[in-house]
């Protein structure tokens, strides 16, 4: 219960901060709009960017806080989204005026922003930004899609967004609002590796991946994602001309930071119930609200606050808030014609089944393996845990706390698959151990973890 409410607070404080900045990048981007006569598309990617820029933030700095290093400087994060989302913008225009070219751009810029993981973290850092000036081209409507005249405005909002998003996290940090990383990595001083640590003595996901290139996680994520969304494009332009954003969209949300095939397949039968939930709500909600309804913004922010915030809960409510948030975005618009309401659950369905083929049948990666992986990473964080204890090495408790409940973090993301397959099994009556009972009982030591580390700390 204890756990419950402290994850519950840090859910709420990071929702709220994360709508401060997405909120502070809507009147400025709003502003910069009605200044300079621009269209609402480029105040749609502000807020986009901003939210999801706002989350990668917080994963990095969490990991960065475990790991013990430093994230990168501020101006240096500024100054890269700016010219990604100059080349997004262009890639905008060409899949309006020359679809063809402009949706293989658009799905080998998302591919390489996930194969350059492969290259380490900081490589992993740059492609993810990359691909957040992609995404808010993807969720903004046709009818709203910035011009060539208006290209060099999206740099602008990707300012916007990163300044936002940057400050108040900062801000957030020192005001001990949210845990602060300068903190963690003074604690992690006395975990710093040794010049002459031999390479098999460090973890698995700190090595490259033994075998042929085609071997790397990274690789296999990016030929998935490229198939997949390649196949979305085609289909969706063919078979749903009028709604082929959302069978990409869907796609891309199933198929993004897969954790395994069977990750997959339990993600889509969530962004399925979540989005169709989400859809028929919203299109529910504006059937009777006029187009350019102040109502209908209330009720995006709304629905983003209270999507972000039940995130941690089930992966259902966040593709229900998504798919509530672009229906009520298309319905800003116009587009809300009741008639399109079987379409576009046609066309996530379709979206789906794509992601979970080119996920199953392409370079495929099992969920147990990943699980595996960060399982043994979890138990050695653990191990040297308990080792500084003995050792009374104060400062490295911290630290290897840090690293064991980054670990189990991400065990957190596989543990709804493992907890599916182990439900599976049991109902087809096949006895056999299941990951999902030694996920649940490594997830059962962080209160114990938590008052260990809290009893050095006081002795």
């Amino acid at each position: 219960m204890i756990a419950f409410a402290a994850a519950l607070r840090a859910g709420l404080l990071t929702t709220a901060v994360t709508m401060a900045a997405v909120l502070a990048s809507f009147g400025s981007a709003l502003g910069v709009e009605r200044a300079a006569h621009l269209n609402l598309g480029v105040v749609i990617q502000a807020v986009v960017l901003a939210l999801t820029l706002a989350r990668v933030e917080r994963n990095r700095a969490t990991r960065a806080a475990a790991a013990g290093r430093a994230r990168a400087p501020m101006a240096l994060r500024l100054a890269l989204l700016p010219v990604v989302a100059v080349a997004a913008s262009e890639v905008g225009r060409l899949m309006i005026e020359h679809p063809n070219v402009g949706d293989v751009l658009f799905v080998l810029g998302i591919s390489a922003g996930i194969w350059v993981r492969r290259f380490g973290p900081a490589a992993s850092r740059l492609g993810t930004l990359a691909t957040l000036p992609f995404i808010a081209l993807l969720i903004t409507p046709a009818v709203a899609a910035p011009s060539g005249s208006t290209r060099w405005w999206s740099a602008l909002m990707a300012v916007i967004a990163s300044f936002w998003v940057l400050t108040l996290h900062a801000l957030a940090e020192r005001l001990r609002l949210l845990p602060s990383t300068a903190a963690a990595l003074g604690a992690t001083a006395a975990q710093a590796e040794p010049a002459g640590t031999p390479a098999s003595a460090r973890p698995a996901s700190a090595r490259p991946a033994a075998g042929g290139w085609w071997r790397s996680p990274s690789t296999r994520m990016a030929a998935q994602m490229a198939v997949g969304l390649g196949a979305a494009f085609l289909v969706g332009r063919l078979a749903f001309p009028d709604h082929w954003p959302w069978l990409v969209v869907t796609a891309y949300i199933v198929a993004a930071g897969n954790r395994g095939r069977g990750d997959v397949a339990v993600k889509s039968v969530a962004r399925l119930v979540g989005g169709a939930v989400g859809t028929v709500a919203a299109t529910a909600a504006i059937a009777t609200a006029p187009a350019h309804s102040a109502r209908t913004v209330v009720a995006i922010f709304v629905v983003l606050a209270v999507a972000q915030c039940l995130r941690t809960v089930h992966y259902a409510f966040w593709a229900a808030g998504v798919t509530s948030v672009l229906a009520l975005l298309y319905g800003y618009f116009g587009l809300t014609a009741g008639h399109m309401l079987a379409e576009r659950l046609a066309a996530m369905a379709v979206g789906s089944v794509l992601a979970v083929a080119a996920a199953w049948l392409v370079l495929p990666v099992r969920s147990r393996d990943f699980a595996r992986s960060r399982l043994a990473r979890a138990l050695a964080a653990l191990t040297d845990l308990l080792l500084a204890v003995a050792r009374a090495e104060t400062g490295a408790v911290a630290a290897h706390r840090a690293a064991f409940l980054d670990a189990v973090g991400e065990l957190e993301l596989i543990a709804g698959t493992l907890a599916a397959r182990r439900l599976v099994s049991r109902a087809a009556r096949r006895p056999a151990p299941c990951l999902a009972d030694a996920v649940e009982a490594v997830r059962g030591c962080r209160e114990a973890v938590d008052a260990l580390a809290l009893a050095v700390a006081d002795a």
